[in-house]
């Protein structure tokens, strides 16, 4: 949705602007920072579709992979600006919180 909208309005055409493919998040460097209980959980949710990750955060189908591709959206900026490719990065994620489309925070 966000892609979308900076495409429509011709911000990704800019020639300052350079869109980089992100990369999948490791499992590696996920483990070091989640239990492999917490993970599994994320998994099972991201399978069925069902379930809370917490509080504020209702899951969905796919989130695990999700999650995975902005986190490794990060890293890859990360990345990018260490090797010297590009000099910042700007990385707008859509929050978790507000999907799916049609359920918010406390609803049912």
């Amino acid at each position: 949705m966000l892609h979308d909208f900076l495409e429509e309005n011709d911000f990704l055409d800019q020639s300052n602007v350079l869109v980089i493919k992100p990369e999948l998040l490791s499992e590696n460097l996920l483990k070091k920072t989640h239990s492999a209980d917490y993970i599994a959980r994320i998994q099972e949710i991201s399978e069925t579709g069902v379930g809370d990750i917490d509080i504020d955060t209702p899951g969905f189908k796919d989130i695990y992979f999700h999650s995975r591709i902005a986190s490794g959206a990060s890293i890859t900026g990360v990345h990018s600006v260490m090797s010297g490719n590009i000099n910042h990065f700007f990385l707008p994620l859509e929050d978790f919180i507000m999907q799916p489309l049609r359920k918010a925070v406390g609803s049912v």
